[in-house]
Parts: structure tokens; sequence; C-alpha cells
């Protein structure tokens, strides 16, 4: 596997005018990203397709969402609402699980999850 530099990444995370600097202006972050991928690329022939099938939804789903901040539905306490938990180490914490919404934050929504909530006992 391609080893990464985590100092440097921390050196940029550290670095107060990250924030603001495109990451195509810059070459500190780039190596390491195409490590991470040739990484991932050699770790992914090893899932199961269904495991694969889920990670690639979610990976696409935060892509095109990542700067959404509202819902094109209206969610109320209560309700059981599909969302994307994202990637974990188990798929069973990961990717598309209902979640019944408990408490809503400004734009964010608090939700619980059985099966999340089997994995904690």
């Amino acid at each position: 596997m391609a080893s990464i530099d985590f100092g440097k990444l921390q050196s940029v995370i550290k670095d107060k005018n990250s924030i603001t600097r495109d990451v195509k202006n810059s070459n500190r972050c780039y190596p390491e990203y195409n490590s991470l991928v040739s990484n991932y690329m050699v770790k992914h022939n090893s899932f199961k397709e269904k495991e694969s099938a889920l990670h690639i939804i979610s990976m696409q789903n935060w892509i095109q969402r990542k700067e959404t901040t509202t819902s094109a539905k209206k969610i109320d306490y209560g309700q059981i609402w599909f969302t994307d938990l994202g990637s974990n180490y188990k798929p069973e914490c990961s990717y598309l699980h209902p979640a019944v919404v408990i408490e809503m934050v400004g734009i964010m929504v608090l939700g619980y999850s059985q099966e999340n909530a089997d994995l904690q006992r």
C-alpha cells in the first residue's frame, strides 16, 4: 500500500490559511490524495459486491450533497426517515438506514436507528 504522510496533512490542518486555499492551488494534499485513491482501489478489490454498491452510493451521495443545507422534503418529529450514515468500519453501522427523527437543531436532524442501538448493547 502507498504511504500517506499524516504529518504533512496535520500541518495543512494547522495552517490557518488552508481554510480558504483551494486544493487545486496547492500541492500539499494532492500527492496524499493520490496515495489514498491507490490504497482504496487495492482495498476495494476485497469488498463483497453488496458492500461495494453501498459504498459507491454513499460516496456519491456525499459528493452530490456536500453543499446541501436543506431537504427537499419536510421532516417532522417522530417520522421514520432513511438516512445515509456514510462509511464506517462495519457495514451494519454504515450506509442507508431507517432512523426516527427525535430532534431538530437548526438545519440538523438528530435521529435514532434501531440497527445502531443493537450494536451498542
